[in-house]
């Protein structure tokens, strides 16, 4: 059901914008760098609700320092990936559901700014997520 839902996706925040998007692009500040983004970054305000873009199960969720919580959700053969959540009570092999609150933005220490980490996978082969979204 999930690879039916290319463009048909819900954003995982309701309120921000892409600053940046997904692939290879040049560093902000160092010049004559390029540096590659798994995903996109969704800038919007510290404690904006995170949604699941999809019904699924909690493949993992991991504490990563600088960048707070990342939790993983399964669908099937497809995974999206949430990072840079302050906070969350999610447990690995629970079911949530589309439009579900899996935690809130929070802001980013290395770049100062709330910012939505956000990437899709078709089992280990990172994808677009742009695409996908409404």
């Amino acid at each position: 059901a999930f690879r039916n839902q290319r463009g048909k996706l819900p954003k995982p925040v309701a309120n921000g914008f892409v600053a940046r998007g997904y692939g290879k692009q040049k560093h902000p500040t160092i010049r004559n760098l390029e540096v590659t983004n798994n995903g996109i970054d969704i800038r919007t305000e510290e404690g904006e609700p995170v949604h699941a873009v999809h019904e699924g199960v909690v493949a993992g969720v991991q504490y990563i320092p600088g960048h707070e919580y990342t939790v993983i959700l399964q669908h099937g053969n497809y995974y999206t990936v949430y990072s840079n959540i302050g906070d969350t009570n999610l447990k690995k092999g629970q079911t949530v559901h589309a439009h579900d609150v899996l935690g809130k933005v929070s802001t980013n220490p290395i770049t100062g700014a709330a910012e939505l980490h956000f990437e899709l996978w078709n089992q280990k082969t990172r994808m677009n997520p742009s695409g996908w979204l409404e």
